[in-house]
């Protein structure tokens, strides 16, 4: 726990000390006057029936079926009561509206708790039982979502065409391929605990002020988003400071590590960071298209290929191979793409009737052999993923310089490979590169280089292994640069809206 304290918090609470000072004494009685026991037993029935989260409701029975002191309807409860609902004022700051949360509910608890008569015992119970449930419950909600989101990306994401087709001004597919990005979010988060819970409500038992201080998010990236939102007028602007103080929420369960590689397809940009050396290098990459959205995951690097050949989709090939090779017969020789049959005989681009599988399926492989032209490029990397996608090189070098580098299928094409491939094999030797630049058609640099070229190097395929290099391919419209301020992207694939969608629709 953090010992330092912010000052306006103190003075708050030193403020609210004195307020409470001057409530009547009619409400004094109170809190010993409660049945605890029968206030225990029905939030347990009532949070029994409502189960919906399973860290949150199962910390709620497991301290009240325990006989846990009550938290807020006791000595010392409206202190607690104070501080908590002051937080909750201010999750505005956090992009979040505080009535999501159930502010109002409280406030409307809180009042008909202090209109009690003294005797009217069994609806003054109800009204401890009401209040004291509402505001534990809020209480948790509050610090899960600060500490690890306050909405699961997965099923907005992994049902994102359902969601972008409630916008109007959002270009959704026709009904009959609304599945076909049915999958785009594959980071495993981590995710509240009863154990986190439980300490948590011990904690604002007894540090109330001190516990909702350290549950604050406090990096760089997160206290600029929030001046930047405090500062803001824009209704636009403002929407995605709150899509991305919720992304910056998130934790991955994926440690960065000291050494990662971090892409945010959102700014077609890929960093590789080493916290050892102190060093950053950044390059613009190419990703999905709109209709072929690269997805969001997280996995690890372990090897890279050089002139790799590329064994050709059967949706490619449907949808763009066969229309371009009945434009144009020679397309597949132009483009070094050989066909093979299922027992790996190679066949007659010319004789097969290719009209006859733009529908159905491809009984053919075909593969696009390695060299300058291929779609590969000299290098690739590749890793486990569900979608079949990697970071490589490409043929293609002047989509670079467009300000909108949404081309690919999904995968990630890289402005420098060369680059990416020094870092994760740990900046080694010049005479070492040398020998990959000679393999993917660059002049060597070093003398060993220019003799191992006099004296001819094979040019075929080869792979490179390393220590794993964690990869997160994440998507963030705003992101922190490296000189510390914050650039903002365009929302290409338009993954902010069904965010603040879900944002304001709450349900604690």
């Amino acid at each position: 726990m953090r010992k330092g304290i912010i000052p306006s918090i103190l003075l708050f609470v030193s403020f609210m000390i004195m307020a409470l000072s001057f409530i009547s004494c009619k409400g004094l009685w109170k809190h010993s006057d409660i049945d605890s026991a029968f206030v225990r037993q029905v939030i347990t029935d009532v949070v029994s029936v409502r189960y919906s989260s399973p860290s949150r409701d199962s910390a709620m029975i497991k301290y009240y079926s325990g006989g846990g002191e009550l938290i807020w309807i006791s000595a010392g409860g409206a202190k607690r009561q104070a501080t908590f609902i002051h937080f909750l004022r201010d999750l505005k700051r956090h992009g979040i509206r505080p009535e999501l949360l159930g502010l109002n509910n409280i406030l409307d608890a809180e009042r008909n708790w202090r209109r009690c008569e003294p005797n009217e015992s069994d609806h003054r119970n109800l009204c401890a039982a009401r209040l004291e449930y509402l505001l534990t419950r809020t209480y948790l909600c509050y610090v899960n979502g600060l500490q690890y989101g306050f909405v699961n990306p997965a099923p907005i994401y992994n049902n994102l065409y359902e969601d972008l087709s409630a916008y109007p001004d959002t270009v959704a597919p026709p009904a009959n391929r609304r599945k076909k990005m049915f999958h785009l979010f594959n980071i495993p988060l981590k995710h509240p605990t009863i154990k986190f819970d439980l300490e948590m409500l011990e904690g604002i038992k007894s540090h109330p002020i001190q516990t909702l201080s350290d549950i604050q998010p406090r990096t760089l990236y997160y206290k600029k988003l929030q001046t930047e939102l405090i500062l803001s007028h824009d209704r636009r602007k403002s929407e995605c400071l709150c899509a991305n103080l919720e992304r910056a929420r998130w934790k991955f369960r994926q440690l960065m590590g000291k050494r990662y590689v971090y892409v945010n397809t959102a700014a077609f940009m890929l960093k590789a960071v080493d916290l050892v050396k102190d060093t950053l290098f950044e390059m613009k990459i190419c990703c999905g298209s709109f209709q072929h959205k690269s997805p969001m995951l997280t996995s690890a690097l372990t090897y890279f290929e050089l002139n790799p050949t590329w064994k050709i989709p059967p949706k490619i090939i449907r949808k763009e191979m066969i229309p371009a090779f009945v434009r144009d017969s020679s397309y597949f020789c132009r483009n070094n793409i050989r066909v093979f049959d299922k027992e790996g005989h190679q066949l007659n681009s010319r004789r097969i009737n290719w009209s006859k599988f733009l529908k159905g399926g491809i009984p053919f492989r075909l593969i696009q052999d390695s060299g300058e032209a291929s779609d590969l490029g000299r290098i690739i990397f590749r890793f486990p993923n569900p979608f079949s996608v990697y970071l490589h090189d490409t043929s293609s070098r002047g989509t670079f310089g467009r300000e909108e580098r949404g081309v690919s299928h999904g995968c990630i094409r890289l402005q420098r490979p060369l680059d990416l491939a020094y870092f994760v094999l740990g900046y080694p030797k010049e005479e070492k590169m040398d020998r990959i630049r000679l393999s993917t058609g660059q002049e060597p640099q070093t003398e060993e280089g220019k003799k191992i070229k006099e004296n001819g190097l094979n040019m075929g395929r080869r792979f490179y292994g390393f220590n794993a290099i964690p990869l997160f391919i994440d998507y963030r419209t705003v992101y922190l640069a490296a000189n510390h301020s914050l650039v903002y992207c365009n929302d290409h694939y338009g993954f902010d809206k069904p965010l603040d969608k879900a944002i304001n629709h709450l349900k604690y």
